[in-house]
């Protein structure tokens, strides 16, 4: 499967749920609501490289070091509701 697409800077790719709480980027900027296009922005980097290290927070405090897809997602199952990829097989499949 080929990953076709651009960012759309949605902000969804930034969230996660994790052992029943929902971490977000310490980066982020929300603009607008999160999974629409244009809705984020990050604080710090102008360019994310996949694999690099991201801090994320929960509400409650609680922090935990992820791995950025800075090409995301990596498989049709990961695609998020509003993400702006898409998948198409590859010629030859």
């Amino acid at each position: 499967m080929v990953r076709v697409g651009d960012c759309n800077q949605c902000g969804r790719c930034c969230v996660i749920e994790k052992g029943g709480r929902t971490f977000v980027c310490e980066h982020l900027v929300v603009i607008g609501e999160i999974g629409t296009a244009g809705a984020s922005r990050c604080a710090v980097h102008d360019v994310r490289t996949e694999g690099m290290a991201i801090r994320m927070a929960a509400q409650d405090g609680k922090r935990l070091s992820e791995r950025c897809f800075g090409s995301y997602p990596n498989h049709p199952s990961e695609l998020v509701e509003g993400c702006s990829y898409s998948f198409v097989k590859e010629i030859g499949e």
